[in-house]
């Protein structure tokens, strides 16, 4: 049985309760006209659930639609707020219009949503938090120019193969891109970022990192010692205590341990040169580029 439903406000209220209509199997679309806010789990479960116009909702709240499991698109251009786990385990959801008054995307908001695989993020977007968009499908993408943070997992087990980190963002959580068979990361600009050191983790196709050369928190001290740009040296304890991608640190740490066997120095420079390394996930290149960023690629 098809039901559709039209939701009106009353003279003294334009909320939908708290699980006004949670578990409902009967309903398949619904329609809310004046209304301003919808209540935590207000459709949590209702799994035939198909189709929302959401008029003039301005915000959502806490799993309002929660597993969902038959909602294909959401279009929610005027609603300013969402709540934590507001569309999470809408399995079937493959397209997302957002607001251009959103500013935060809470907590596992679209967590689950298996059949997302694309998304166009409003410009304004500061902050992604925790698992925001984990265990989704999501491919190519670009990242709003205003965000600021990346939380835990926000972005973890997807299939995204490039992401440019935007230079605004100032801290990047465990395993944001964990498992996302990721082959390039390139992160712009602001040399002070808080960067976790699973920020990559399991991402094993890694073939490129662009870094900026000072970032205090990926390194201290500049790498340009490997091909003597400076004298400044440092201990392989030194390596292991800093923040900075698991990936990169241990192909640094194997560059110290190769070079501590195998060195010799240019008679010409009396500067160390590095020699060919003998494992096959080490980092083969480490050289400055022009714009003052440091690349690091596999062959």
């Amino acid at each position: 049985m098809t039901t559709h439903i039209k939701i009106k406000p009353t003279p003294v209220c334009c909320t939908v309760y708290v699980g006004a209509y949670r578990g409902n199997l009967m309903i398949t679309s619904v329609n809310f006209t004046d209304m301003t806010d919808i209540g935590p789990n207000a459709f949590r479960g209702c799994w035939n659930l198909e189709s929302i116009d959401f008029g003039s909702v301005q915000e959502i709240d806490e799993g309002a639609f929660q597993g969902c499991t038959s909602l294909k698109k959401v279009d929610i251009c005027r609603v300013s707020e969402l709540g934590n786990e507001s569309f999470a385990h809408c399995t079937k959801l493959n397209e997302i219009i957002f607001s251009s008054a959103l500013n935060t995307i809470p907590l596992r908001a679209f967590n689950g949503c298996y059949q997302l695989s694309n998304i166009t993020f409003p410009f304004n977007i500061k902050d992604i938090r925790t698992e925001a968009f984990a265990h989704c499908n999501l491919g190519e993408f670009q990242l709003p120019p205003e965000l600021e943070k990346i939380g835990n997992r926000a972005f973890y087990y997807n299939h995204c193969k490039r992401v440019v980190i935007p230079a605004t963002v100032h801290s990047i959580g465990e395993d944001a891109f964990g498992v996302c068979r990721l082959e390039l990361v390139i992160l712009l600009g602001k040399p002070t970022r808080k960067l976790h050191v699973d920020a990559f983790g399991s991402n094993n196709h890694i073939k490129k990192f662009v870094l900026p050369v000072k970032a205090e928190n990926y390194v201290r001290g500049r790498l340009g010692f490997l091909y003597g740009f400076t004298s400044k040296k440092m201990s392989l304890a030194d390596w292991k205590a800093i923040g900075m991608p698991r990936p990169i640190k241990h192909m640094i740490i194997n560059i110290i341990l190769c070079l501590r066997e195998t060195q010799r120095v240019d008679p010409q420079k009396s500067q160390p040169v590095l020699p060919v390394l003998p494992y096959e996930l080490v980092l083969i290149i480490v050289s400055y580029v022009d714009t003052g960023y440091l690349l690091l690629k596999r062959p």
